[in-house]
């Protein structure tokens, strides 16, 4: 998969580089192994992004709700959606499908970080500016974040819409089984066009977004990057929250696109962007594509704030320097 396709080609890399082979395997040298960094960079970036999701998967359950043209939530606002959903469905209600995303998140978080950091690591000792190695490190990190997106997504939609007492909504494997059975392999990979076209400009502004509020939250704070104490632990999750937000607040209408597309791929149905996009446009106008802004805005800020906080506090108990 692609979370250990990183670490392994990071330790290869790492071996054929020196010319004498030998003291690679005989004697390694474990804190400047580069093999044993990515891993860190997994180990993290999976940790900070599972507490991540169960902050906001209630949040993400709405999103989807007032975005799925099949959805008899769709009109509703925010709250208004949350109190409907513990009406009907209770409070388990608010963590259905919950599974997926807990698994994807720790595999999307940890690649995104490790792949990020690889990157610019490489692209930072080749002299490339330093901006524009931020910029294309994001780029492939949002790029190897959508094979491990969408699958998940796919089935995650599917548990969120699926309210009744319906097979499908005893398990995700189930459900996952269910869907390929019914409309095959591809019924787990609709969305991925406008998953592409959503994370990897976004995934790029998410993690440059956050390197440049860190800078200034640090500053306004009195500290140093890489600093102990809360004042500094306060700064991360600051620039955090507004790195998730900001992201979050520019992929929305490519978002609904994405939710649209896999809620008809669940069905058996597959429709390309331009007839998503005209399928939204038809139902609701040009506001159509900002359908789920108000949650998706506000669950990335606190989400994005445990993540990054979790991450670079890891990361330092780990003894590995955060290049975010």
């Amino acid at each position: 998969s692609g979370f250990w396709c990183v670490a392994s080609m990071a330790y290869w890399e790492d071996a054929t580089a020196c010319n004498d082979v030998s003291p690679v395997f005989l004697s390694p040298k474990p804190e400047s192994s580069q093999a044993l960094m990515v891993i860190k960079d997994l180990t993290a970036g999976s940790i900070a992004g599972m507490a991540g999701v169960v902050v906001g998967h209630p949040l993400d359950i709405v999103k989807t709700r007032v975005q799925a043209t099949t959805s008899s939530m769709r009109s509703l606002s925010t709250l208004g959606c949350l109190r409907m959903i513990l009406q009907r469905e209770g409070a388990q209600g608010m963590w259905r499908g919950i599974g997926p995303p807990t698994f994807a998140v720790a595999w999307w978080q940890g690649t995104v970080f490790a792949s990020y950091e690889l990157t610019f690591n490489k692209l930072s000792s080749a002299n490339v500016d330093e901006d524009a190695a931020r910029l294309c490190a994001g780029l492939v990190s949002g790029a190897a974040s959508c094979f491990i997106t969408v699958p998940t997504d796919a089935v995650k939609i599917k548990l969120q819409l699926d309210r009744g007492a319906t097979e499908s909504a005893k398990s995700s494997w189930c459900c996952a089984r269910q869907m390929v059975a019914r409309s095959g392999i591809s019924s787990l990979f609709g969305g991925m066009s406008s998953c592409l076209w959503r994370d990897v400009p976004t995934v790029a502004l998410y993690l440059s977004a956050y390197s440049k509020a860190k800078d200034v939250c640090f500053m306004l704070a009195g500290q140093e990057v890489g600093s102990d104490g809360w004042r500094a632990m306060a700064a991360e999750s600051l620039a955090g929250g507004i790195a998730g937000s900001l992201s979050w607040a520019a992929a929305t209408p490519l978002d609904v696109v994405k939710t649209v597309q896999q809620e008809a791929a669940a069905e058996g149905q597959k429709l390309n962007l331009g007839q998503v996009c005209r399928k939204i446009y038809h139902l609701d106008g040009m506001k159509g594509f900002l359908r789920g802004f108000g949650p998706l805005v506000i669950r990335a800020f606190p989400v994005n704030a445990l993540t990054f906080v979790m991450y670079e506090r890891i990361k330092q108990m780990l003894g590995v320097a955060s290049n975010l």
